[in-house]
């Protein structure tokens, strides 16, 4: 597994004295921030190099990705704060990262997506608000980036629990433009339209 626990004390211990003892004031602040989450992980990504995340932004796959069943633990990066693309990497495999855009970016019609019954067929019982509704980005040399409306990513924020689940194929496609909606990137960058 390349995912591991970090011990809460030790971590503590550790960070605080290295801090006190050789730390800006800037990386004093960080320690001191990641003090006050949760149980810490340590994930190595081939992407983002070793990191550390909190435990409580654990995203579990009970069923798995499709084509992937085995790979039930993921954690959402960005390559820079506020991106409109994301990465949902898995916590055990270094290689698995998907790049996923969240569907309310995207500059298209919207209106037959429910996310209520997408959230029922995935297996999820979250309220509206707490469906977050991710797209798989596919990039070609020849084609350019589009994406794939098909098998969408859905994650209950409160649960941390998701599915990728298969839409109707006469209805949706695989290779949809990749067009953010205007102000998507701007929304992004102040906060309100993280994945």
């Amino acid at each position: 597994m390349y995912a591991q626990h970090i011990p809460d004390e030790f971590t503590t211990r550790r960070h605080i004295d290295r801090a006190l003892a050789e730390g800006s004031s800037r990386e004093r602040a960080r320690v001191i921030q990641r003090l006050r989450r949760g149980p810490v992980m340590i994930v190595e990504s081939q992407r983002f190099g070793t990191v550390d995340i909190d435990e409580a932004d654990l995203i579990q796959f009970p069923a798995g990705i499709i084509g992937f069943p085995g790979e039930h633990h993921f954690v959402m990066m960005q390559m820079r704060e506020n991106a409109v693309v994301g990465w949902l990497q898995s916590v055990t495999s270094p290689w698995f990262a998907l790049p996923v855009v969240s569907l309310d970016v995207l500059d298209l019609d919207m209106s037959h997506f429910n996310l209520v019954d997408i959230a029922k067929q995935a297996g999820l019982a979250g309220r509206e608000d707490s469906i977050a509704v991710m797209i798989v980005l596919n990039v070609s040399v020849l084609a350019g980036a589009s994406v794939n409306l098909v098998a969408p990513i859905v994650v209950d924020a409160d649960s941390r629990t998701g599915a990728q689940i298969l839409l109707d194929a006469a209805r949706y496609s695989t290779q949809e433009p990749f067009v953010v909606r205007p102000g998507a990137e701007a929304a992004a960058a102040a906060g309100t339209g993280e994945i």
